[in-house]
């Protein structure tokens, strides 16, 4: 359930897009993360949803405990070396559109 808070925080740089959605997205996109907030794991998360060209983001939680602090769009999460995965399937989508091969040199 970390992964969510890792995903949603990549999202952080693209805040100047932020765009609405509709507002039975919004809830149902409230309620999952209101669901994995719950089990108690996970303080916080950030999401970002791109439809349309526009960009969704929220922050949901607490950035900090003790004391309450709301977590915000602008706060930044430790990712470790969740990111690798994400570079892997950047290189693969890029490989399938022909954008470069798996062979270039780095």
């Amino acid at each position: 359930m970390r992964l969510l808070a890792a995903i949603a925080a990549l999202a952080v740089p693209v805040l100047a897009c932020a765009a609405p959605l509709d507002k039975a997205t919004e809830a149902r996109i409230g309620r999952a993360v209101a669901a994995v907030l719950k089990q108690g794991d996970t303080p916080s998360a950030q999401v970002a949803v791109v439809k349309d060209g526009k960009i969704f983001t929220r922050a949901y939680g607490l950035a900090q405990l003790k004391p309450a602090v709301n977590a915000t769009v602008k706060a930044r999460y430790q990712v470790a070396s969740v990111s690798k995965e994400f570079v892997a399937a950047a290189a693969l989508i890029l490989q399938e559109e022909g954008k470069l091969s798996l062979d270039d040199k780095v």
